[in-house]
């Protein structure tokens, strides 16, 4: 009898998991996914509220270097803006006129700017505005709200 269960036991490789064994395993795997995945999630909210932030100081900076350059102009009276190089607004024209929002599109032409940067968090686009003393506001329009990104963020982009 001793030597049949010998032949038996020489048979069966103990080397491998059991059915259990590989069933704990999965359960640990479940739950740590089921912690990290949430987390994981997190950060790629956070980093695409953080583009949008840094594409909005970005844009501003460059509002303020064509001011400085003045390649925009700031009436007092109006509160609008003239951009000097408008090749299809006259030189007598140009007093008269009320001014112009400034496009991101403009500060690429300008070169100001490489490309015109996009929203990552939201569904939207940049839009800049400059009021007579020269502050800039950087705000992403949707096709229901405008959030303001700079200088200030609004609570939608601060949570």
């Amino acid at each position: 009898m001793y030597r049949i269960h010998k032949l038996f036991d020489s048979k069966i490789d103990n080397k491998g998991f059991s059915f259990i064994e590989l069933l704990i395993v999965i359960a640990i795997l479940a739950v740590i996914s089921g912690i990290a995945i949430p987390q994981v999630n997190g950060v790629i909210v956070n980093s695409k509220k953080n583009t949008d932030l840094m594409n909005a100081t970005t844009i501003a900076t460059a509002v303020t270097r064509a001011i400085i350059d003045q390649k925009i102009v700031i009436p007092q009276q109006s509160g609008g803006i003239v951009f000097k190089e408008l090749g299809e607004i006259e030189s007598e024209e140009k007093q008269s006129f009320e001014g112009v929002e400034v496009t991101i599109q403009n500060l690429v032409e300008m070169g100001y700017l490489s490309t015109v940067p996009k929203v990552k968090y939201i569904e939207g686009e940049f839009k800049v505005k400059v009021d007579k003393n020269g502050k800039t506001t950087v705000l992403i329009e949707t096709s229901t709200n405008n959030y303001i990104v700079y200088p200030e963020m609004d609570e939608f982009y601060a949570q």
